[in-house]
């Protein structure tokens, strides 16, 4: 008498949560157009002096070290005086987020503006509690449902 046996082997992968272990890991900042830390300055870590003013309520506690708290209603905002080139160029965005009320109202986490003309107007929102990113006229939006009192992670 002979016996079969049959082994199944599931593999999955889990991707891993950066934490306080991932501030001091190693990036190489040679395509870096603006890097900002907001550990309680506004300075561009990149080397390409894009330095931030502007207003806001504090500095606060954030996923990773700190971050920059501000309230929309007082329409508070960082500036740069310098325009980014993005044209052409493959790059990514991100930072964390954290909203401490659930809106449907606009808010933007970043714009640029050099003319109000199809491709020439760059910005990254939220609506209906839905990120939206574009460039004025071929806009996309995200598919996860932003909530309150929740850290977030975008990558754009």
């Amino acid at each position: 008498m002979t016996t079969a046996t049959t082994t199944t082997t599931t593999t999955s992968t889990a991707l891993p949560l950066c934490n306080s272990s991932c501030v001091s890991t190693s990036i190489s900042n040679t395509s870096l157009i603006a890097f900002y830390t907001f550990d309680s300055v506004f300075t561009d870590s990149s080397g390409f002096s894009n330095t931030l003013s502007g207003t806001y309520q504090s500095f606060v506690t954030g996923y990773v070290n700190n971050a920059v708290s501000f309230i929309y209603a007082n329409s508070q905002r960082l500036t740069s005086s310098q325009i980014m080139n993005f044209y052409q160029l493959s790059w990514t965005m991100e930072f964390w987020f954290l909203r401490t009320a659930s809106t449907t109202v606009t808010s933007c986490f970043f714009g640029q503006t050099i003319s109000s003309s199809h491709d020439m107007e760059l910005f990254l929102v939220t609506t209906n509690n839905l990120l939206y990113f574009g460039f004025y006229g071929d806009d996309t939006s995200g598919s996860t449902t932003i909530s309150a009192n929740t850290w977030y992670h975008v990558a754009w």
